[in-house]
């Protein structure tokens, strides 16, 4: 594999990491995906912002999930108030991640979806199995945490 000079970055809550050693100064790229969590009690919400696409955005997702779950954590909310595009892989990381959180006895919801990902979700028949929310407030106040 040839090396370009440029490197991957991206953040994990306030940690940045790197995808492989380049020297200090060369030109970054930042990643398409970021996650930011925030813990509510029981309830874990990921804030995504960006693509969650082929690579390291659908990577990312899985941790994010896996390692909620493997905390302890039943009921896992995904904010996309601030993701712009979810290519096919990404809706295929969403069933992933529906399947794992549903094994485990709890629920994964979809919180602040786009219109566009809205309407990939009802095209495809999924927005039947998941949990859509339009807001956190509506869900919030569901479950009587706020």
């Amino acid at each position: 594999m040839e090396n370009t000079g440029k490197f991957l970055c991206y953040y994990w809550g306030n940690t940045k990491r790197w995808a492989n050693d380049s020297p200090p100064g060369e030109e970054e790229k930042m990643a398409r995906l970021n996650i930011s969590e925030r813990e509510m009690g029981e309830v874990v919400v990921f804030d995504l912002s960006g693509d969650v696409t082929f690579g390291e955005g659908t990577t990312l997702l899985r941790t994010a999930i896996r390692r909620a779950l493997s905390d302890g954590k039943r009921e896992i909310f995904l904010n996309f108030a601030d993701a712009g595009y979810l290519d096919s892989s990404g809706v295929g990381e969403l069933v992933s991640g529906f399947t794992a959180v549903s094994r485990e006895g709890g629920t994964l919801r979809l919180l602040n979806l786009s219109p566009r990902i809205y309407q990939l979700l009802t095209i495809t028949k999924l927005s039947t199995i998941f949990d859509i929310e339009e807001s956190e407030d509506d869900i919030f106040d569901e479950l009587e945490i706020l």
